[in-house]
């Protein structure tokens, strides 16, 4: 199991300090889909000079490239997506979380089933470009407070098995789980499909260990499926130098114990 942390590259030494295994960035701010070759070629420098890679990347879409609704600029989104997949290797990319709540969102009025449709068909489309750049589309749910489609892991593997395609798959985070009381079993269903985790005391969404939660029965059913690939802290932080370190170490104990 790989341990890593939500975090932009300028808290790249923080983490490397701190242990963990890799870092997961903002695809927006880190891969620069749209603003030319310059602003990439600083990331690409600054994790030159690292041991971590930046193996996942997070917030994919801005909020105003809609993947559904009437206003859809399919071009434009693909364009985005593919530079975005194309560069996330360099840094030594491996996958990138759809959860993108502004962009999926469906617009007042406009119809479920058809913005259902235009997510898959937008998943079948950077699946196979993510599939040519070794790359995994992780499909992540959101509470409703942050998307009104795709809220749970079981509605979220809806959508993957529409999508029917190798290189996207579901991610589980426990804080929007337990936001939306989603039962943890939900997890067993999903398998292989199963791509990445999110994980933070769901209470505040501080860092693990500044809460209460117990992980365990979380942790329990990802050892259950055989999930053995990567956990991200995803939270607020109040000192992240100071409460970095101790976060991953209490999740690695507590991963150990379930």
């Amino acid at each position: 199991m790989k341990f890593g942390v939500c975090a932009g590259l300028d808290k790249l030494e923080m983490v490397a300090e701190a242990g963990y295994d890799f870092i997961e960035p903002a695809a927006r701010r880190t891969l620069h889909p749209e603003e030319g070759e310059e602003g990439f070629a600083r990331m690409r420098e600054i994790m030159e000079r690292s041991s971590l890679r930046a193996e996942a990347f997070n917030i994919f879409l801005p909020g105003d490239l809609k993947v559904t609704g009437t206003e859809v600029d399919f071009k434009r989104l693909m364009d985005y997506a593919t530079l975005c997949i194309q560069r996330a290797p360099t840094l030594g990319g491996e996958v990138i979380v759809f959860g993108s709540g502004g962009a999926r969102s469906v617009p007042e009025g406009f119809s479920r089933d058809e913005a259902k449709k235009q997510i898959i068909h937008f998943l079948q489309e950077v699946g196979t470009v993510a599939q040519e750049c070794g790359i995994k589309i992780a499909v992540e749910p959101l509470r409703k407070e942050e998307s009104n489609i795709i809220n749970s892991v079981s509605e979220g593997m809806e959508f993957v098995q529409g999508a029917e395609h190798p290189a996207v798959g579901i991610l589980a985070d426990v804080y929007h789980m337990e936001s939306e009381k989603e039962p943890l079993d939900n997890i067993l269903s999903c398998g292989d499909s199963l791509l990445h985790i999110h994980i933070a005391d769901p209470a505040q969404r501080r860092a693990p260990g500044r809460g209460e939660y117990d992980f365990g029965p979380f942790f329990a059913r990802l050892k259950s499926v055989g999930y053995d690939r990567r956990i991200s802290i995803e939270c607020k932080w109040e000192d992240f130098e100071t409460e970095a370190k101790t976060a991953v170490q209490f999740v690695k104990e507590a991963w150990e114990k379930a």
